[in-house]
């Protein structure tokens, strides 16, 4: 999401599975994938990214 107004960047599915733990989910790389790309997202946004209509 953005600043005001807000807008949604992005819709990330989490393609982790249902039944997982904190300990082992942090581990993969799957979710190292996920969790730098949202950082990203989050980073444009602090920038004022707005996505095209």
């Amino acid at each position: 999401m953005t600043n005001r107004p807000t807008v949604v960047l992005e819709d990330v599915p989490v393609d982790l599975p249902d039944e997982r733990d904190q300990l082992s989910t942090r581990s993969t790389p799957k979710f190292a994938e996920l969790r730098a790309h949202v950082y990203e997202q989050i980073q444009l946004a602090k920038q004022g990214y707005r996505p095209r209509k």
